[in-house]
């Protein structure tokens, strides 16, 4: 084995043992051949030689290669190690620190897809927040093309909202989208979203869908904006117009109970906006 290839296997097992989560092969090669230590040929002689040896493990998934450090790559490592120059080291560093967090994110997000038992596609979708399963989902889709969108959108949107659509009601009634996006607070719910189909697969955005509460609210608000001051029986009947539940209408006057008043008028209890609202 020449030298320089020696070298470049000990610069890959450095890289994978500063980090604690597996690194793509365009992550490797991105710092590797930006930095002109080799070529592209002589790197993946030296992954494929170090995983012939046991010396890091790889997982593909779909047209993706993840790799991780093996107990004995390690150990070879830590014989070895002083073989990296300081400069190196300090290179592989510096480019962890300007991309550590990039890195995590890109590897937050996975899916594949794989042919259903009976029609169609499955395609799972997995995000992970330091290495805790956060969502976990599969979802079948009619064809391979279908499939391989919502992977690179699954992927690509690893920062933004995600949408679970019922594709199939032969079992249950249809329902709403619903969808929830991922923040350094955890996963935060979204409920219904508004959104088609082909946009979804198409990976265009959506809104999220107004809740019955949040309608009531804005009713009240607009409402009371207009009239100044209502019977509350002829609020509560403009809310059921759009239909909106007595229920929900009490909700919503509790959650503005700081903008509004209530008082009385010819024994009929009235509601009316704070002046200041």
């Amino acid at each position: 084995m020449s030298e320089p290839l020696t070298l470049y296997k000990l610069i890959i097992l450095y890289m994978l043992e500063k980090v604690d989560f597996p690194l793509t092969n365009a992550q490797i090669s991105g710092f590797v051949l930006d930095k002109g230590y080799t070529n592209y040929f002589h790197l993946q002689q030296a992954i494929s030689e170090l995983i012939d040896s046991n010396l890091i493990e790889a997982k593909t998934i779909r047209n993706s290669s993840y790799f991780q450090i093996t107990e004995q790559g390690e150990q070879t490592l830590s014989y070895f190690g002083d073989q990296i120059s300081d400069g190196i080291k300090a290179d592989i560093s510096a480019f962890f620190q300007e991309n550590i967090i990039q890195m995590r994110e890109e590897l937050s997000a996975i899916a594949d897809y794989y042919k259903g038992e009976e029609e169609g596609w499955q395609v799972r979708c997995r995000l992970k927040k330091r290495d805790f399963p956060m969502v976990d989902l599969t979802i079948a889709v009619p064809t391979e093309e279908a499939a391989s969108a919502v992977c690179l959108n699954w992927k690509e949107k690893s920062q933004d909202i995600r949408v679970v659509y019922q594709q199939k009601d032969s079992l249950a009634k249809k329902e709403n989208p619903v969808a929830f996006s991922l923040s350094d607070e955890g996963l935060i719910w979204m409920g219904e979203y508004d959104i088609s189909i082909d946009d979804l697969l198409a990976g265009n955005t959506g809104t999220k869908k107004e809740t019955k509460l949040e309608k009531a609210k804005k009713l009240i608000l607009e409402l009371l904006g207009k009239r100044k001051m209502m019977c509350l029986e002829e609020l509560e009947a403009e809310l059921q117009a759009y239909e909106i539940s007595a229920r929900t209408g009490r909700d919503a006057r509790k959650d503005l109970e700081d903008q509004l008043i209530y008082g009385w008028y010819q024994s009929r209890k009235t509601i009316s906006l704070k002046k200041d609202s």
